[in-house]
């Protein structure tokens, strides 16, 4: 278990570090715990970073890989400690949604719909590499069977954070910082 400057350590053998505040908490966990990744839709890359050049893809996406190789082994920790974990990939289709972030879909999709239509082309592929107890899903589909609007819900914290940073000095210069 090394130390990294930022007072976190890895997890087990996996890639992953907790600070020693939430290693604390998962000693404590026991029985049926959700973990959840959300990932990156299946941005344009060079294999190794996203450039954001080009067109969405329909496959597994650079942070998801990332998860696909780590989350596994956590995991397995977690059954080791008498801790039933349970799976959900959450694929961010929604945050790009925005109406300010418009040209931004329809430069990698083409649409709105095409763009939710790639990211669900993805949790297909996702699917391909998980076991059936996980559970893969896009946001929009995730939130839409619980009855939550995420999408209105992210729009109006936007405007609410936008409106707070013009009306108090302080939460601006840590917002913007």
């Amino acid at each position: 278990m090394s130390l990294n400057k930022e007072g976190y350590s890895v997890f087990g053998n996996s890639v992953i570090c907790f600070s020693r505040k939430d290693k604390r908490k998962i000693g404590k966990m026991k029985g049926k715990v959700s973990v959840i990744s959300t990932v990156c839709p299946d941005y344009p890359s060079d294999g190794y970073q996203y450039t954001f050049d080009g067109q969405l893809g329909v496959g597994v996406s650079l942070t998801t890989q990332l998860h696909l190789r780590s989350v596994p082994k956590m995991l397995d920790i977690f059954k080791q400690m008498d801790i039933d974990p349970f799976w959900i990939i959450l694929v961010a289709d929604l945050p790009e949604l925005t109406k300010d972030q418009k040209e931004f879909y329809i430069r990698v999709a083409g649409s709105k719909e095409e763009y939710l239509k790639r990211c669900e082309q993805s949790v297909l592929e996702i699917r391909k590499n998980v076991n059936d107890r996980t559970v893969v899903k896009t946001f929009s589909s995730f939130y839409g069977g619980l009855g939550i609007p995420y999408l209105d819900v992210q729009e109006k914290t936007v405007l609410n954070i936008l409106e707070k940073t013009k009306v108090d000095t302080k939460f601006r210069d840590r917002f913007m910082n």
